[in-house]
């Protein structure tokens, strides 16, 4: 599959033509009024899509960006044309637009606002005003408020520190062994089971080093400095080795002015993967904080239930379902229906008396709608 031949900006027709072409490429449906209505409402990052990735990487602070994935940012462009004319839809505008994690937060709840627009059902935000529940759905049999919380990388502290020590044990490998890696037309990946100290990252480095000049390739071994840990040689085309959890890589670019595909693992010599799991602390801050929400609108709204829904992006997704089953279901409004968890597996979590009807309506929050032509493909 192809990849953006070069940065585009996409306030430039000749580049929106481009963005098009790609996106037929990819069968992801992108309207032409979508774009040029965002272009008009919304700020310049959302405007500019880097080469060889496939990301839109937005301002969230003075000196921070976040990455979203480009189906994410279609949805997002579609969704502001979509929701143009619905109420209380300017303050989503202008919260898509402020350089912090709100724009973030915005667009996870047009997400999942647009999943259920799609489906028939209609939608309100933040139905009491500023404050209120992120959403209000409803149908001619519910009516459901919902409160999105997404998880913020910046809560995740073991997020930060494995990426500390990712940068430690690549730039001491790729010192050591650059030169080798490239002669031999080889690369590494190491998979660290568990965090450590600074200075033990160095005698870590040295372990990986000597093993790898005297393994087998392709043959997986356990490394001692650090116990759990394992690493394999390569050669450089093979495929990702470790492929789930948190990848941290040394990207070589080996002639100047030639497009680097930075997630291809030829162009990752070293690779470092983490295992990832969820931080339950602030997973239980953001339940509590989402059940007082909803439970606050539910007692101005005697007809109504309600639901939460959850991002889990960063692992451990079944320490994540079990910690709100048994830890964290007392924190939710007696007329809630559960948690939806939307994350790389999806999950719902609904209340013990709910009809499959309501479960899958919970699900909606999660799953985007099936579209024309992925119904082709599957009659086909």
């Amino acid at each position: 599959m192809a990849n953006l031949s070069h940065n585009l900006d996409l306030t430039k027709p000749e580049d929106q033509k481009e963005l098009f072409a790609h996106l037929a490429s990819r069968a992801l449906q992108l309207d032409q009024a979508a774009l040029q209505y965002a272009l008009s409402v919304l700020t310049e990052d959302w405007f500019q899509l880097p080469a060889g990735l496939d990301i839109c990487s937005l301002k969230v602070g003075s000196k921070h960006s976040e990455a979203v994935w480009l189906t994410t940012w279609v949805q997002v462009i579609q969704g502001v044309h979509d929701f143009r004319h619905h109420k209380n839809f300017d303050t989503q505008i202008h919260r898509l637009r402020i350089p912090s994690h709100e724009k973030l937060d915005t667009a996870l709840v047009l997400l999942v606002a647009r999943r259920y627009l799609q489906r028939g059902f209609s939608v309100v935000f933040e139905p009491f005003g500023e404050g209120s529940t992120d959403l209000l759905i409803s149908c001619q049999t519910y009516r459901l408020y919902i409160e999105i919380k997404r998880e913020n990388p910046r809560e995740h502290r073991r997020l930060l520190r494995m990426q500390e020590i990712g940068n430690l044990v690549n730039g001491g490998v790729d010192v050591a062994l650059r030169d080798w890696l490239q002669q031999h037309e080889l690369r590494l990946e190491v998979r660290i089971s568990k965090l450590f100290s600074n200075p033990h990252a160095q005698t870590f480095v040295e372990e990986i080093c000597a093993s790898a000049m005297r393994i087998a390739v392709g043959v997986e071994t356990e490394l001692g400095s650090v116990s759990g840990s394992k690493l394999i040689v390569l050669p450089k085309a093979a495929e990702f080795f470790y492929r789930k959890g948190l990848h941290a890589g040394v990207v070589r670019v080996e002639v100047a002015g030639t497009p680097v595909p930075i997630f291809a693992p030829a162009s990752s010599p070293i690779r470092c993967t983490f295992g990832l799991e969820s931080n339950l602390k602030a997973l239980g801050k953001r339940i509590r904080e989402a059940g007082k929400q909803l439970a606050r609108d539910l007692k101005r709204d005697a007809q109504a239930s309600g639901f939460v829904v959850l991002e889990c992006m960063f692992g451990g997704e079944e320490q994540v379902v079990d910690a709100i089953q048994k830890r964290f279901w007392s924190r939710l409004p007696e007329r809630s229906w559960g948690v939806t968890l939307v994350s790389p597996r999806n999950w719902v979590i609904p209340r013990s008396d709910l009809s499959a009807a309501q479960v899958e309506l919970l699900s909606y929050a999660a799953i985007d709608p099936p579209t024309k032509s992925s119904m082709e493909d599957r009659l086909a």
